[in-house]
């Protein structure tokens, strides 16, 4: 239900701004509204710390379907 305006997460220097997710991974926390949500941004790196060992090689393997792993770091 929280809204953002993505014009406003844009870098303004040539260094990507980097954001965090610090939290657990399982199902309800809303991480593939995360990663949608990810997908239309530019110029912008998260960094996901947090969860299992099997939720964090799931959440690692669906970052590489969606093709952000030069943008999302688990």
């Amino acid at each position: 239900p929280l809204g953002v305006k993505t014009a406003s997460l844009q870098s303004p220097s040539p260094n990507p701004l980097t954001c965090a997710y610090v939290g657990q991974l399982y199902e309800g926390q809303g991480i593939p509204i995360l990663l949608k949500a990810w997908q239309s941004l530019v110029g912008v790196k998260l960094k996901i710390i947090g969860g299992k060992p099997k939720e964090v090689q799931e959440l690692k393997q669906k970052i590489f379907s969606l093709g952000l792993q030069d943008q999302i770091l688990c």
